[in-house]
């Protein structure tokens, strides 16, 4: 599967999806040393891994597990390794254990799936578990979209929430966005811009599986905020958090990953951009100490780029808290670097041009939280869907793209 999408370009070979790909190929004895990550592409193109266990690299993972199982194969530390990077690959597990450490790890239960007792049925299990698709259970993915109300398009006229005769279009849009919204699955949906009069119908186009959170700016009369919450992955530590910060809403909650029991927080903001005041106190209000999180994710419309010149990093607009820093993740070269459409990029617009939706996250370093951040193929078809223009007006379906990623 991963090789696949590398080749039909949904998935970019990081270094670590080629370290999987290329230790497996090493521990199956088809390689005499482990090659640099940068030649995967060329290595799965070369055809070469065929394996005992059927078809593809699932069914020739698999062999290698029955070929522990029968002892055809030692679990020796490669071979261990292998299993457990694809793994990783698989979101099996939060992180790469060291080579070294690979057989004690097996040896510990961590990671144990249906395969039986022992290392070897340990590491069977794991080629169970992503076999059966249980390889969501330490992630957690996340999507942030401002679907532009239509008080707001109507008074300014965009042409991406009006029609022909001036009049609201978002009869015609809504169902695009909740279409890019419910294809890409997200645990957590953060809205801004969201119109009071429209909240019963996002609730329902999102579905029962979502919980749903709605905070209303006391200075904007027609919108909010929204946090969607799966139900199913999470359930609420505490009620909904609150704040009106000189009449705009900062919205939050605080849930219980069910998968892996980590506590986490979600917040969501839309800024004016270029505002300190705000920002502190968007931080502030993330770092409420009612409920330490493990995890602390801050979504919005921040209405401003923190990208560098070059767009190859990120200044972090929150202070180091006590629980660690924020982290976010650029965007892959295939994919949109800017949140709005080319119009909005323009020498006569003044604000809200370059990059400007976020998803900033921090694990506790006090709880030992140790995140990775990374994009799954259902966020990627959402970020290119949702900044390109769509059939029912021709336009983008908001005046900003999705943002999204997993953790």
């Amino acid at each position: 599967g991963l090789a696949s999408n590398c080749e039909q370009g949904l998935t970019t070979p990081s270094p670590v999806v080629a370290a999987c790909l290329l230790m497996w190929a090493r521990c199956r004895r088809l390689l005499p040393a482990v090659p640099p990550a940068a030649a995967a592409l060329s290595f799965v193109a070369s055809g070469v891994g065929s394996g005992s266990g059927g078809g593809g690299p699932k069914g020739r993972l698999r062999g290698l597990a029955s070929n522990c199982e029968q002892g055809l194969t030692t679990p020796s530390p490669v071979v261990a390794a292998c299993l457990l990077m694809w793994a990783r690959c698989r979101r099996l597990l939060p992180a790469v254990p060291p080579a070294a450490a690979a057989l004690s790890f097996v040896a510990s239960g961590v990671g144990s799936g249906s395969g039986g007792g022992g290392p070897k049925g340990r590491l069977r299990g794991l080629a169970s578990n992503c076999e059966q698709g249980n390889d969501d259970a330490l992630s957690i993915s996340v999507g942030c979209y401002n679907v532009l109300c239509s008080t707001y398009a109507v008074k300014w006229g965009e042409r991406e929430g009006v029609g022909g005769n001036g009049a609201t279009n978002w009869s015609l849009r809504w169902p695009v966005m909740c279409n890019i919204i419910n294809r890409a699955r997200w645990d957590v949906v953060c809205l801004q811009e969201v119109e009071r009069t429209d909240v019963d119908e996002i609730t329902s186009g999102l579905g029962d599986g979502y919980t749903t959170f709605y905070f209303k700016h006391q200075k904007r009369p027609p919108d909010g905020l929204m946090i969607a919450v799966r139900t199913k992955a999470f359930h609420m530590k505490t009620t909904p958090m609150e704040l009106q910060h000189n009449g705009v809403a900062f919205g939050g909650v605080d849930l219980v990953h069910r998968a892996s029991g980590r506590k986490v927080r979600v917040v969501t903001a839309h800024c004016r951009g270029r505002n300190a005041a705000q920002l502190e106190a968007l931080a502030d209000f993330a770092e409420d100490c009612r409920e330490e999180p493990d995890v602390t994710v801050v979504t919005g419309d921040f209405n401003e780029d923190f990208s560098t010149s070059d767009r190859t990093g990120v200044r972090c607009p929150f202070p180091e808290g006590r629980a660690g820093t924020y982290t976010t993740l650029l965007r892959e070269p295939e994919l949109p670097m800017l949140s709005r459409p080319p119009h909005k990029q323009g020498e006569d617009q003044k604000s809200g041009k370059g990059k400007i939706d976020w998803i900033f996250v921090r694990g506790n370093g006090r709880s030992q939280s140790v995140i990775e951040l990374f994009r799954d193929p259902a966020s990627r078809l959402a970020i290119l869907s949702s900044h390109a223009p769509c059939a029912a007006t021709g336009h983008w379906p908001s005046d900003h793209g999705a943002e999204a990623l997993s953790i």
